[in-house]
């Protein structure tokens, strides 16, 4: 099972999450995201600073032209691009091909889940499934998990959006071929870009605990 934790930004929060059995963290370039990495951040502190040489450094962006979304991910030393929009399948290949690891977040909603997920195959190496919301980002609710079981296409999915503590025993229960991972972020923080440490380290453990 794949850990992201996404909307990191302090630096010592960083330092300490880096220490768990964490697979990817996300750093979010969206200015309207109140876990937005923030222009001090990008103009001095340098995630290249932090050994995190054991994690996937990620990249969340939306609606983002190709060529900043390049800058952001040389300046960042960025491994893995998440993109939270209306990104279409022939951009997502653009950095697929450059070599990145591309996640692209869906919503499920009135079409079927592989339908929508199908635009993407080959060109994404995870799609990540997000509760349906008025505007981009997360909402920290859920969606209903259940229509995960009818989710049959080739590409690997992450779950998001309001994954908290409780929700172990419930997320080993998604029976998928293609589950891959989770992504996790309000639910455990003490407030927005801030971690809760133990609280993350208790999921971390439980989680991949077999």
């Amino acid at each position: 099972m794949l850990i992201k934790v996404c909307g990191m930004r302090c630096p010592s929060n960083i330092a300490l999450l880096a220490q768990l059995d964490i697979d990817y963290m996300g750093f979010i370039f969206y200015k309207n995201s109140a876990r937005y990495i923030g222009d001090d951040y990008i103009n001095g502190f340098n995630v290249r600073e932090l050994n995190l040489s054991q994690v996937t450094k990620t990249g969340v962006f939306v609606n983002v032209k190709i060529e900043e979304v390049k800058e952001f991910a040389n300046k960042f030393s960025l491994n893995a691009l998440q993109f939270h929009g209306e990104e279409s399948a022939d951009y997502c290949k653009v950095f697929k091909q450059m070599g990145f690891e591309v996640i692209k977040a869906l919503r499920p909603q009135k079409e079927s889940l592989n339908s929508v997920a199908s635009r993407y195959e080959k060109v994404c190496n995870y799609i990540l499934f997000d509760t349906p919301t008025a505007f981009y980002g997360g909402s920290g609710r859920k969606f209903d998990w259940s229509v995960l079981n009818r989710y049959d296409a080739d590409t690997p999915f992450f779950l998001s959006g309001g994954i908290e503590l409780d929700d172990v025993m419930q997320i080993k229960k998604i029976q998928n071929k293609s589950f891959a991972g989770v992504d996790i972020n309000s639910r455990f923080e003490t407030e927005p870009g801030l971690k809760d440490f133990n609280r993350v380290k208790q999921f971390v453990e439980q989680i991949k605990k077999k």
